[in-house]
């Protein structure tokens, strides 16, 4: 299975005995080809790149959009600004995709509240409208946006819940620079059927997010088979990124152990 590995380096994730600034050294060191976190503010830019310089590992992605919901006309100026920040910020670190959303996310994973009477239909138009003016911004920096589906259990009222829903918005905004995320651990919380959804949703997918259920510990931990989700990727010959977000159960090292039990380095 080709393409990039990808550790998520975020507060209890991946690596998370180690100061923020060891972690690049040490997912270089694991074998990543890359590492992840969520928000970019509040960090060090100009540490981050030296780090990630030093370590020779790519800041893959990160969060483009944390303000304004896309789903709310109203919102589209504060959604295309947070963006156009975070284009910055990635120009800064050499980041080359950003992580995109239908809503805005607030503190305890809450949903910030959209202007009342606006039905689902609205809501979609106004994602599909937003989604292409971002493209639009994200062009001419060379950034891929990668939309991605948060599950409504622990994120309530999260609009676009389904890798089918953001692959319905990739489909109608058609641009090679926007593609969709299928997060394991997201789909089987709201919609399980992972094998089948994957081979529907692949022509779309720019990354495939790693996480058991329950717990969004490592693989192996939970109820999700990935031993056979690793034989259909390989069967499918994807070679794009792969993501491990996982919350180690104990220790770091023993979540490297069971990413490797699944999805070996070539």
């Amino acid at each position: 299975m080709s393409g990039k590995r990808a550790a998520c380096i975020e507060d209890g994730f991946l690596f998370k005995e180690l100061p923020f600034s060891e972690r690049f050294a040490a997912a270089a060191e694991a074998g990543f080809d890359s590492v992840e976190f969520w928000s970019w503010r509040g960090r060090d830019l100009d540490e981050v790149a030296e780090r990630a310089a030093a370590a020779g590992i790519e800041v893959g992605c990160y969060i483009g959009t944390d303000r304004g919901s896309a789903i709310d006309p109203a919102d589209l100026e504060l959604y295309l600004k947070a963006l156009g920040e975070s284009l910055g910020a990635a120009a800064r670190t050499g980041t080359p995709a950003l992580y995109i959303f239908s809503d805005e996310i607030g503190q305890g994973g809450m949903v910030k509240p959209v202007s009342p009477g606006l039905s689902a239909d609205r809501k979609m138009e106004s994602l599909v409208r937003a989604v292409s003016a971002a493209a639009d911004l994200a062009e001419g920096a060379g950034v891929t946006l990668l939309l991605e589906p948060v599950n409504s259990v622990y994120v309530p009222n999260y609009f676009m819940d389904t890798v089918a829903a953001a692959v319905q918005v990739v489909r109608r905004v058609d641009r090679p620079d926007v593609k969709a995320v299928y997060d394991l651990y997201h789909q089987q919380l709201v919609a399980g059927n992972l094998i089948q959804n994957l081979r529907a949703a692949l022509p779309y997918i720019g990354c495939i997010h790693v996480a058991d259920v329950p717990g969004r510990h490592e693989p192996g931990t939970g109820e999700i088979n990935f031993s056979a989700i690793a034989r259909e990727m390989a069967a499918l010959s994807y070679d794009g990124t792969i993501m491990f977000e996982c919350q180690p159960r104990a220790s770091t090292a023993e979540a490297l152990a069971a990413i490797g039990s699944f999805f070996p380095r070539p």
